[in-house]
């Protein structure tokens, strides 16, 4: 079946954000009603990585203490159905967005699958401080770094946000 313009834009951007394998999730749906946007019950994850401001100075070793936190959320969320969405550094820190519920990832227990990945992150980030402190204990970062998580629940919009050349689902 042909792909109309709204379907092809939905699909570059669900490429984009989710990969390949959420993609052809996606194309088997093709036609069907999924396509449209809808409210939905969802569950949303907040986590800040305590310890990192925005115009903070790091240097590569720093860089990579980021990096590494930033891949156990992404594991962790990943392992209990959640889709990362983004990560942004502003004036209220190192703030990772993530969500449980999204298509086709669609659970009856979002919520405890958001709550259950939170604990999990929160061993993550602390076992992570351990071992950077452990190979450098002058590693300031490392000194400081934690993770504070915010979840909530409810009634969100999910379809594709912006204009053809640039949005986001």
């Amino acid at each position: 079946k042909k792909l109309n313009e709204e379907q092809r834009l939905l699909l570059k951007t669900i490429t984009s954000l989710h990969g390949p394998k959420t993609m052809q999730t996606y194309v088997k749906l093709a036609g069907s009603e999924k396509w449209s946007p809808e409210l939905r019950v969802c569950t949303s994850m907040f986590v800040k990585l305590d310890g990192i401001q925005d115009g903070q100075a790091l240097n590569n070793e720093e860089l990579e203490v980021i990096q590494a936190a930033v891949s156990e959320v992404q594991y962790a969320v990943a392992r209990y159905g959640g889709t990362f969405l983004r990560f942004v550094v502003d004036d209220k820190g190192a703030i990772l967005f993530t969500a449980f519920g999204l298509p086709p990832r669609k659970f009856d227990e979002d919520n405890i699958r958001a709550a259950t990945c939170a604990l999990e992150i929160h061993q993550r980030i602390v076992q992570l401080r351990k071992d950077v402190k452990q190979k450098n204990a002058a590693n300031e970062l490392a000194r400081d770094l934690g993770v504070s998580i915010g979840i909530t629940s409810g009634k969100v919009f999910c379809g594709i946000v912006g204009g053809q050349n640039r949005c986001e689902y």
